[in-house]
């Protein structure tokens, strides 16, 4: 079995309703800015979010270095002319100026040469194109790093890797702490204390019995998502300084 497909949620796995939200919002975000645009998602995953990009763009391209998870990828839109590759993302499978977007969501912190992906970007991007970035913020005292990752990205790490490969950059914040719960709040300190002494399951199973504590009964991840009015893409733009206040942190960056 491919190692990150331990750490992914995967179409089918059990999570909560904030995971599922998270995903709608960053995926909506992209799809609007996608529109007749062609398009590349490096690590796409089994590919949930391919759905509302394919709605929006003139054509997608994605990849995978699981196998197993483009295989997943491969079904659920199996009536779809999405071209699936598996491929590592600091080798990409893709001829110089072809995509106007590239989508790297959740993945950049498992990359090995992020100078190396960046040269590719910027290889295969065409002048004017656009990087997406999701990755969860490790400005916040209570982050727990996946197993696999190589180096988190904050707010200002992230603004600088991008603007210093001449990348023009907007950062913006999902997924506000602002209004947390007194049991959300609990939950934090108790993550801190769990992470600080190596506490913290390191699997997808693991990770949801500690879930199903916290949000009560998980769902289901759908194997495509479903734009809803409950998805809220207008995001908070932020400063490239830390930020404490929110558990996403995205970022576009135009050549």
């Amino acid at each position: 079995m491919d190692k990150f497909i331990e750490v992914t949620e995967t179409s089918n796995s059990f999570v909560s309703k904030e995971q599922i939200q998270r995903m709608e919002n960053r995926y909506s975000w992209a799809a609007n800015l996608c529109k007749s645009k062609d398009i590349i998602e490096v690590a796409c995953g089994t590919g949930q979010g391919l759905n509302l990009l394919y709605e929006m763009a003139n054509s997608v391209k994605a990849c995978d270095i699981s196998k197993e998870m483009i295989n997943i990828a491969k079904q659920t839109y199996s009536g779809k002319s999405i071209d699936f590759q598996v491929s590592d993302a600091q080798v990409l499978p893709y001829e110089n100026n072809s995509a106007d977007i590239i989508i790297l969501f959740e993945a950049i912190y498992y990359l090995e040469n992020i100078f190396q992906f960046m040269h590719e970007v910027k290889r295969v991007l065409r002048p004017n194109g656009e990087l997406l970035i999701s990755t969860a913020n490790c400005d916040l005292y209570d982050f727990n790093p996946s197993p696999f990752s190589i180096q988190y990205y904050g707010s200002k790490d992230l603004y600088d890797l991008l603007s210093t490969n001449n990348f023009c950059v907007e950062l913006f914040g999902d997924c506000s702490l602002r209004n947390t719960s007194l049991k959300q709040k609990l939950f934090r300190l108790i993550k801190y204390f769990s992470v600080k002494m190596n506490l913290m399951p390191k699997t997808m199973t693991g990770k949801k019995i500690l879930k199903k504590l916290v949000f009560g009964e998980l769902i289901e991840m759908p194997n495509k998502l479903i734009s809803t009015d409950n998805v809220s893409n207008d995001f908070n733009r932020i400063s490239p300084e830390p930020n404490v206040n929110y558990k996403v942190i995205l970022a576009r960056a135009k050549l």
